[in-house]
């Protein structure tokens, strides 16, 4: 599995319930992706991370579910562009 897929996997477990939003963040640190996406993807990826660190750190845990998902769907939307980028090169 590429790493691109990865990504979309991680955030499919974090949306059904696999994982808590604590290791959805953990994994997401874990996953490298190619250097020609250093500017899309690894952006999107870094700001995903800190914004479940706000979401763990800010918000009451009732809630870490809501904005966790939103997170995870932003997230799976810019893996499948930066997916389309890479197919058309």
């Amino acid at each position: 599995m590429n790493s691109i897929e990865k990504l979309i996997e991680v955030c499919k477990d974090y949306k059904s319930g696999i994982l808590g939003i604590k290791e959805f963040q953990k994994r997401l640190e874990t996953i490298l992706l190619p250097d020609e996406l250093k500017n899309t993807l690894e952006k999107a990826q870094h700001n995903a991370f800190n914004k479940l660190e706000e979401i763990i750190f800010c918000y009451p845990e009732a809630e870490y579910k809501q904005y966790g998902d939103m997170v995870a769907d932003d997230l799976i939307r810019a893996a499948i562009e930066a997916k389309k980028y890479l197919e058309k090169e």
